[in-house]
């Protein structure tokens, strides 16, 4: 009963459809074009009747995506043959967080001229402003990079915490870098071509939405498979009945 009341970090999750697609480079080669495509399905589908907002990342809650890396924070100094804290690193498009209902608690969101002109900015969750400056308003404006060979990146805006692992687990501190970065990791130019589609509705689950979602990533790429088709309620729900 306890695990069942933790806020999972979003809100209206019956109201939450997601999908997922993987562009492959064998189907479209150019990176660039990618995104387009990825920003063109994120634009039919918040025009469907009776959505609210629409948006993309390459992960959302309880997908079993955990991917953890160092980050250096630019104003900590590291000991030679210290380690810095582990995080765990998602890529998010612009609107990802207004449309799972997740908090902007200090700054603002990423925008479509940050990813368009390779800002190098990004965001982070409120317990990871907590841990390393101590209050989400001090995180603003500082930067962090992954590695040593990329470029600072200014923190513009923090947001609240979600729990990714479900409802047993805490919130993981958590880095949001845009899905389109230059000089990210080694990579000139690093685009995900895989997206999660979180798109926000009274009709989620619909057959009849199901149905449009499906005409409408087609009509932009076709061939591709569009998989895991769920609403955040399903998932969640899911991850809480694993845990008990």
């Amino acid at each position: 009963q306890a695990i069942r009341q933790v806020h999972p970090g979003f809100t209206g999750a019956a109201q939450l459809q997601t999908f997922r697609i993987v562009i492959p480079q064998g189907l479209v080669s150019d990176a660039g074009q990618v995104f387009r495509m990825q920003q063109e399905i994120r634009r039919k589908l918040a025009e469907l009747p009776g959505v609210s907002s629409a948006a993309f990342a390459n992960s959302i809650p309880t997908d079993g995506n955990d991917s953890t890396d160092v980050l250096f924070a630019e104003d900590h100094v590291y000991a030679e043959a210290q380690i810095p804290p582990l995080h765990r690193f998602k890529f998010v498009a612009p609107g990802y967080f207004q449309t799972m209902g997740t908090p902007l608690v200090a700054g603002r969101d990423l925008t479509w001229t940050d990813l368009e002109q390779r800002r190098n900015v990004t965001l982070i969750s409120e317990n990871t402003a907590r841990e390393l400056w101590r209050s989400p308003a001090a995180a603003l404006g500082k930067r962090i990079r992954k590695g040593a060979k990329d470029p600072w990146r200014e923190i513009v805006g923090v947001v609240g915490d979600l729990r990714h692992d479900g409802a047993e687990k805490p919130a993981p501190t958590t880095v949001y870098w845009p899905v389109v970065m230059d000089n990210y990791s080694g990579n000139e130019h690093n685009v995900r071509r895989d997206a999660t589609y979180v798109v926000r509705t009274t009709r989620a689950g619909s057959p009849t939405l199901l149905g449009q979602i499906d005409q409408v990533v087609w009509s932009v790429v076709s061939d591709v498979p569009i998989v895991r088709v769920r609403t955040m309620e399903e998932a969640f729900r899911g991850s809480t009945a694993r845990a008990t």
